[in-house]
């Protein structure tokens, strides 16, 4: 036998003991269990899966909705169970018939068995892995099913939600009143009982009078009791829900009974959100709220600690603050001369620790809120008036407590949650005398209330009326009121039986204190007191006997000493200055002045009146150190003549170095430079000029003095009100705006604003403002914020937008300060146009502002000043759907513009919304040439930027607006057509698509996006016409409607854009303007007629023809990723395939758009309007297709002059 088949046997015998040997083991396992263990095993999943899976389709068949199918889901897991019940079955037969009976035990069975289990082997695993893999894609559907479905509930569950906050919402506005309603039934009823029991006792005491009536005629009535309700004013807090409840209780006494009825009026605000709270917040802030407290100066150290010590017994008699701070109630008055300290003292108690601590003894457990208030002088109106401390109290305590928000302004937290309130709130004195009155008179349990207000006396108004307030703001044992202030008065009657001390009485330490620090540690004393013993200790002595409690003495004193020893005086010499020194603030003054030289008082008379005539006008813009170096020089003239151009940091260094110096020694110290209190000045330059203290002002302002300075600049150029106009304008010059800076950054704005709050104050010199510096301003503010991309220059941006700004002023009458503001809206950056605007917001209307801009933007020509326009509509900050009165000066420009549109009032009122569909419609109508021109320059394009802005901005999508036009069978008729929104947008973009060219990428995607937001929104297409049903005496002229019957509601814009018509001649442009004054509204009762008649659905494909563009070119775009010839013209791709190409065929190489162009091109008319619009696309290619369009156009030229010939 051969190796080969030696070796074949030997496997062939191998195989057949391995047979073997898994025939006797399946038999095995058969014998014992009556299968094999893994069919057993395999029979048991089987069985168990067959069990759920009907179980599914027994639910299933539960969740159908009768007469409906199943839904995606569903249907995918129904069929999923069938496929797995045909496989559970065949997987079942099979094992079945591998497995024995019970009672066939047999060995032959047995064997039998075995071998067909092995033989099976092969399918019963494959039944069992598709099995598996059913059974993993069952899990897979049943997850898929739960997962939509919890979706489902979960969208349920969001509207239900939303349902829920509605319901909340509503019952939170109007549950004040169902309860006021119910309580007040209740006690009504209450009453009627109470009055009915006391009625039924007194008729019973008559009954028992009678039969109790003695034969002597004695008798004895027997009579109820009274009865009596007590309420208070409960304000709760209840668990962690923001909850505020108010009551209002009225009572009234009868004349037999004392009865109490109670009238409750209930608000309850649940949940009042932080947004809301932050709003009212806002409103109570105003921007120099924390000026005062920032620039008074801080305590000198380890001064003023005395304050927190019981009064020692060989001082002056006084007040314990400590004391009052612990136990006290009512108010405690610090009161002292002029310059004693008293702010300074107050801004100490206000920051140290030590007063809080005293303050939480009073408490005793209770929270402790504090609020402060500095008053002065030299600030804003708020910051020396009623209104300002209210509104700085209420926003201290408010901040700390916000939960009594909703209890102090209830009604204005009612107007929010019912959106009456949408935009910045206004408060009146009345509500916020009202919300501070609710405050001190209803503390809530639990809460204690400290007011800190310094400077009483530098109040402008009535300082009985401010006393009273906070003596009727202490009766509450819950409210206690720290107050300081000079003995005016007043004052001393109002505080005089408080608690008080009188500040220059207890700083004797303190200012010796000082006088050592400064003098003693003084270099050159030093050496002084090294050659000559003891004139250190002379000076202070002499220094502190003299001051009289005064420290503004003393601080001004002390340098005019430390300057004396820098120029080396002796002892002597010292103490001979410091006797020549008068002891009171005035006369200082006076002496300090009268000791400059005459250049130098003259040249420090101009410093000084700059400075007061500036803080007199506006102090919100106080001087900076650079204006005031230019308001220093007297050329005028050069202001108005210089360009704009920024200031080089050495230049600006110098000028405001010289100009500290020269404040220095020609206002001997009463004029001081330091950064302003809300940031530390970036430059020298932003550093602000303001008297060293208001002693020194009423000291400039007296008569005296006063005339006196004023005639030291007698005779020369100087006027302080053009210094002033003149420096403004010089700085805005020197310091144009960045692009990084933030307008609350920039100086160039603060020093246009500074010069704009001028005007206002002068107006012995508004002439001069308004002819001489208003237009130099704004020319200025044209030069900034050059636009490359739009104008080339600087110079070329100004004259354009200047010339511009003259025609809309021009052409709607405006006068100052809208003339102003359409001039800065054309050009200036929203967020500039934000603070012009918010500085006119008394003067001014941001919707009649964008009323005008928009009516600007109809007749302006140059196409770059429109899109500057078009970026600066949304930054008035008008609401887009806001009715506006359409001023009379601008009656004869609207007239001529819109002669078909309708109102039904005749009131010239539309919103801005309105005015850009009626301008929309239009533009629909002009001619294909005219509305080509208008796509060609980039008009269209900003006219689309204008309705988007709108539709972000909120604008009614679902609007409608009308139109009348003559019917031209039948001169007296008119036709009204009634148009949504949607269907003049729809018409506007279908033409201006028909008319743009093939490649306006960035035309198809602003009308892909108006188009997206108006479906966003719902918004429908439709149309009603009104034929032949409106005679033309039933059409009112707008000229004879009564103008009384015109409403001012508030006021609104306008838009549009002047088609472009032939020149008119002679007649025909004198009728055509007659024409246009036609204008007609129409009757109330004509409204209702056109609701009869039914809408039409405006039918426009879909998907626009711009969308499916627009999706085309993202597809080509994405294939350019991995194919940059995709998008290129053929004969760019293949250029050899175009030179090889005859010439009369290359036309078939271009694209479709191309090839229409080349038939409109060589028509043989030169004069056909087809082709003139053609070549006017066709200069928008690029050169090289322009060149293969002329080529081809010329070969079918001669391709069609040659078959003319051949045909002739």
């Amino acid at each position: 036998m051969d190796p080969l088949t030696a070796l074949g046997l030997a496997a062939s015998v191998a195989q057949l003991i391995d047979f073997g040997s898994k025939i006797v083991t399946k038999s095995k396992e058969i014998a014992e269990n009556g299968s094999s263990i893994s069919v057993t095993h395999l029979s048991g999943i089987t069985n168990d899966l067959v069990v759920i899976n009907s179980n599914l389709e027994q639910q299933l068949g539960y969740r159908k909705v009768p007469g409906a199918g199943f839904t995606k889901e569903e249907q995918a897991l129904h069929d999923l169970t069938l496929q797995c019940k045909t496989v559970a079955q065949e997987l079942i037969d099979c094992l079945s018939r591998v497995t024995l009976d019970s009672h066939k035990k047999d060995k032959w069975a047995t064997v039998r068995a075995a071998v067909k289990t092995i033989w099976s082997k092969d399918r019963i695993d494959s039944l069992a892995n598709r099995l598996n893999d059913y059974r993993e894609q069952l899990a897979l559907r049943v997850l898929l099913l739960l997962n939509a479905n919890n979706t489902v509930q979960g969208e349920k569950l969001d509207v239900l939600h939303t349902s829920y906050q509605e319901i909340v919402e509503v019952m939170s506005i109007n549950w004040g009143y169902l309860k006021s309603t119910i309580e007040d039934h209740q006690q009504r009823r209450d009453q009627w009982h109470q009055e009915e029991r006391v009625g039924a006792e007194k008729r019973h005491a008559e009954t028992l009078a009678a039969i109790l009536t003695t034969r002597d005629g004695n008798s004895r009535t027997i009579t109820g009791p009274q009865c009596s309700v007590n309420l208070s004013i409960i304000l709760s807090k209840h668990g962690n829900l923001q909850t505020a409840t108010t009551y209002k209780q009225a009572i009234d006494s009868g004349n037999q009974f004392e009865h109490y009825t109670t009238n409750l009026e209930t608000t309850k605000f649940m949940n009042i959100s932080a947004q809301i709270t932050t709003k009212i917040l806002n409103a109570l802030h105003f921007r120099s709220i924390a000026d005062r407290h920032a620039t008074i100066p801080k305590a000198y150290k380890r001064t003023f600690q005395w304050i927190y010590r019981d009064p020692e017994s060989d001082q002056k008699s006084w007040d314990s603050l400590v004391e009052w701070l612990r136990s006290g109630k009512g108010c405690y008055w610090i009161n002292g001369k002029a310059g004693s300290g008293k702010s300074t003292l107050m801004k100490y108690l206000h920051s140290e620790i030590g007063t809080k601590n005293c303050l939480n003894e009073w408490t005793g457990g209770s929270e402790l809120v504090i609020g402060s208030y500095f008053f002065w002088y030299a600030g804003s109106s708020l910051q020396k008036s009623q209104a300002g401390l209210i509104r700085s109290l209420l926003f201290d305590i408010l901040s700390q407590k916000q939960e009594l928000v909703p209890v102090l302004f209830p009604e204005i937290c009612r107007s929010i949650l019912a959106s009456q309130i949408l935009g910045h709130i206004e408060f009146s004195f009345i509500e916020l005398k009202k919300a501070f009155t609710t405050l001190v008179n209803s503390v809530p349990e639990g809460l204690k209330v400290f007011l800190l207000v310094d400077g009483l006396d530098e109040y402008e108004g009535d300082h009985n009326e401010l006393s009273d307030l906070f003596s009727e703001a202490t009766t509450s044992d819950s409210v206690k009121v720290l107050l300081s202030s000079r003995p005016i008065p007043s004052c001393v009657y109002a505080f005089s039986k408080c608690p008080k001390l009188r500040l220059q009485d207890l700083t004797y330490n303190d200012v010796e204190h000082y006088v050592r620090e400064q003098i003693a540690g003084d270099p050159l004393m030093q050496k002084l007191e090294f050659a000559d013993s003891g004139a250190t200790l002379e000076l202070i002595n002499g220094i502190t006997s003299k001051a009289s409690g005064v420290f503004l003495w003393v601080i001004l004193v002390v340098r005019r000493l430390i300057s004396g020893l820098q120029d080396y005086d002796t002892r002597l010499d010292l103490l001979e200055k410091l006797e020549e020194l008068p002891p009171d603030l005035e006369r200082l003054y006076d002496h300090m002045l009268r000791s400059m030289s005459p250049q130098n008082r003259r040249q420090g008379s101009k410093l000084m009146q700059l400075v007061l005539r500036s803080l007199e006008i506006d102090a919100d813009y106080p001087m900076t150190l650079l204006q005031l170096s230019f308001a220093e020089e007297e050329d005028y003239a050069k202001a108005l003549e210089s360009r704009v151009s920024r200031l080089s940091k050495r230049d600006e260094d110098w000028r405001c170095e010289a100009m500290e110096g020269r404040i220095r020694s020609r206002c001997c110290g009463l004029v001081e430079v330091h950064d302003h209190w809300t940031t530390i000045a970036k430059t020298r330059a932003e550093k602000e000029v303001v008297f060293l203290h208001r002693t020194v002002v009423e000291f400039i302002r007296s008569d005296t003095v006063w005339s006196q300075l004023i005639s030291l600049t007698m005779g020369s150029m100087f006027d302080v009100n053009r210094a002033l106009f003149s420096s403004s304008l010089a700085e805005a010059k020197a310091k144009p705006p960045l692009l990084e800076e933030s307008p609350a950054e920039s100086p160039a704005l603060f020093s246009i604003l500074r010069l704009l709050s001028y005007e206002e104050c002068m107006e012995t010199t508004a002439g001069l403002f308004h002819d001489v510096y208003l237009p130099e301003l704004t020319n200025t503010i044209f030069f900034f914020w050059n636009d490359q991309s739009l104008f080339g220059t600087p110079e070329i941006e100004m004259n354009a937008m200047t010339a511009s700004a003259k025609r809309g002023c021009a052409r709607f009458k405006l006068s100052y300060p809208e003339s102003f503001l359409l001039a800065a809206a054309i050009h200036c950056p929203k967020a500039y146009l934000h603070s012009l605007l918010t500085f006119f917001s008394r003067n001014s209307n941001s919707t009649l502002l964008s009323a005008y801009l928009l009516m600007h933007y109809v007749d302006e020509r140059q196409v770059h000043v429109l899109t500057a326009i078009s970026r600066n509509i949304s930054s008035c900050g008008a609401e887009v759907n806001t009715a506006v009165l359409v001023p009379f000066a601008s009656r004869e420009f609207w007239n001529h513009r819109w002669k078909d549109a309708l109102d039904y009032e005749g009131t010239y009122e539309w919103t801005l919304w309105d005015f850009a569909l009626h301008h929309t419609l239009h533009v629909t109508k002009y001619t294909d040439a005219d509305l080509f021109t208008l796509v060609n320059s980039g008009s269209i394009t900003s006219f689309f930027d204008i309705l988007i802005t709108m539709l972000e901005c909120g604008a009614d999508a679902n609007n409608t607006i009308s139109v009348a036009f003559r019917n031209h069978s039948n001169q007296s008729w008119y036709e009204i057509h009634q148009l949504s929104a949607f269907a003049v947008l729809q018409q506007f973009m279908a033409r201006v698509w028909n008319i743009a060219p093939g490649s306006a990428d960035d035309l198809a995607q602003k009308l892909c996006r108006v188009e997206k937001i108006m479906k966003e929104k719902s918004a429908s297409m439709w149309t009603r016409n009104i034929p032949r049903s409106v005679r033309s005496n039933s059409l009112v002229k707008r000229s004879e409607y009564a103008e009384k019957e015109i409403t001012a509601r508030n006021v609104k814009a306008l838009e549009a854009s002047e088609p472009i018509k032939s020149k008119k001649k002679g007649p025909e442009k004198a009728a055509g303007k007659a024409r246009t004054e036609q204008r007609y509204f129409l009757e109330p009762k004509l409204e209702q007629e056109s609701k009869a008649y039914p809408r039409k659905p405006f039918q426009a494909p879909d998907p626009s023809p711009w969308t499916e563009w627009n999706l085309r070119r993202q597809t080509a775009t994405a294939s350019a990723n991995t194919s940059t010839s995709v998008s290129k013209p053929e004969e760019v791709q293949h250029p050899k395939r175009w030179e090889s190409t005859p010439r009369d065929s290359r036309a078939k190489l271009l694209s479709q758009d191309k090839q229409e162009l080349v038939t409109t091109i060589a028509r043989t008319n030169p004069n056909a309007r087809g082709r003139r619009l053609a070549f006017s696309r066709r200069t928008r290619l690029p050169f090289e297709q322009r060149s293969n369009i002329l080529e081809c156009s010329e070969a079918l030229q001669q391709a069609q002059q040659a078959s003319i010939g051949s045909d002739t």
